[in-house]
């Protein structure tokens, strides 16, 4: 038990009416003792039924737990609206549900736009179900809503603009988005997508280096990589449009580095005019190499030339005197030079591992409690060294064959689950 949980114990213990219960069920949740948590969190709620953030623990409790139908009961208990946390709970169940049957997974997702009007992850799940139902065009107007409701999700657009059944459908209407706002490098990128699905590849590369060209924030290059990575084995002539791909977003960094107080001004010339400046910088840039590369080679041809430090050799020294000397002072000073210094102690610079054993027993106990945890809620409050060690338990676990690891994008929580065999195929999500 770490100090801080130990302290916001003994606080609730003293006063069992105070607010306590909230810092220590979310100190409970960060470290994934979920069981303790929720315990902590509903004894709470049923002294505070109408406290939000009571709600809002227990919600996000259950959703750790992979119970979102449990944790949208408990955000629905409020009764507010709008909701954005309830909607975003029940898009993420409609999204488990249509898994297995697409029929109930609507009325959720209906439920969930109804919570919050304005959600785009409720408007895309809606999206994503009326696709797979065949219901292109209510599909299309879903992906409008969201876009409309919140332009950044467009880089979150492409699972319901695929589930449209005709390709070339979304196609036109990626196409009529992109012409209404032409510099969002997120739209290019849902083109370029919509594009390859219609096997219009050399359009879609074009549309793609658009995409990296414009993006200044750098989630369109981090989703292009994660569409390059999850593409199957690739054709002499997908090669071919990666290398270029790769060639555009190489260039683009490259120029960043080199002119980064600049690229304010590079960002608002037209491509050709950008390619003609990057030109003569990088001209400019390759003469001051070489004038660096001249005075290496002059520093090289000097170095058999050595400069004195300190007086001439022929200038008359000067005489120093000293004042009277105690000979006994002397030797007491040297006595005291010449006695061994204490041994120093290196006890503090010590590394102590904890064992791997100790790790690979407790995310063992965690997979039969759960079907599926975070690894970061896991390990969360332990010191660099424990966290260390606890991942290379779960790359040991992964080794056997005894879990299965999966991350949407990197630095994402990784996420834990047990092996597909195992198992049902079943959606996780967690509370924003």
């Amino acid at each position: 038990m770490s100090d801080e949980i130990r302290a916001l114990t003994a606080r609730l213990a003293d006063e069992p009416t105070s607010l306590a219960f909230l810092e220590l069920g979310e100190a409970l949740r960060r470290r994934g003792q979920y069981d303790a948590a929720a315990k902590v969190a509903r004894g709470g709620l049923s002294r505070y039924p109408g406290l939000a953030d009571a709600h809002d623990l227990v919600a996000r409790i259950l959703s750790d737990q992979g119970d979102l139908a449990g944790a949208a009961e408990v955000q629905r208990a409020l009764g507010g609206r709008p909701d954005p946390i309830l909607a975003h709970l029940l898009a993420g169940r409609a999204r488990e549900v249509a898994v297995r049957d697409p029929g109930p997974a609507a009325a959720i997702a209906a439920e969930a736009i109804e919570a919050d009007g304005a959600s785009s992850d409720a408007l895309l799940a809606a999206a994503e179900i009326a696709g797979a139902r065949g219901d292109g065009a209510a599909a299309l107007h879903g992906v409008a809503r969201a876009l409309d409701a919140d332009p950044r999700v467009a880089t979150l657009a492409w699972p319901a603009l695929a589930a449209v059944p005709d390709a070339t459908l979304a196609e036109r209407f990626a196409r009529a988005r992109l012409e209404a706002h032409p510099h969002d490098a997120a739209l290019h990128l849902l083109h370029g997508r919509a594009l390859v699905r219609t096997g219009d590849v050399p359009a879609a590369v074009v549309t793609l280096r658009r995409a990296l060209e414009l993006d200044r924030t750098g989630e369109v290059t981090l989703a292009m990589r994660e569409l390059l990575r999850e593409a199957e084995a690739p054709t002499p002539e997908d090669l071919a449009a990666r290398h270029d791909l790769l060639v555009a977003a190489l260039l683009e960094i490259k120029a960043r580095q080199l002119f980064p107080d600049e690229s304010a001004e590079l960002s608002e010339l037209e491509p050709e005019e950008a390619a003609e400046e990057l030109a003569r910088r990088l001209a400019e840039y390759r003469r001051m190499k070489e004038a660096a590369g001249w005075l290496r080679e002059r520093l090289a041809e000097e170095r058999e030339r050595y400069f004195r430090v300190g007086p001439a050799p022929l200038a008359p020294r000067a005489e120093r005197r000293l004042a009277p000397q105690d000979p006994a002072a002397l030797a007491a000073a040297l006595a005291g030079l010449a006695a061994p210094p204490p041994k120093v102690s290196l006890s503090h610079m010590a590394l102590r591992f904890p064992p791997v054993a100790q790790f690979l027993e407790r995310f063992r106990a965690v997979l039969r409690r759960r079907t599926v945890f975070d690894f970061d809620g896991e390990v969360a409050g332990l010191s660099r060294i424990e966290q260390a060690v606890a991942f290379l338990a779960l790359l040991e676990l992964k080794k056997s064959g005894e879990v299965a690891l999966a991350q949407a994008v990197p630095f994402a929580p990784i996420r834990v689950t047990r092996p597909e065999k195992e198992r049902i195929p079943q959606w996780t999500v967690r509370s924003a």
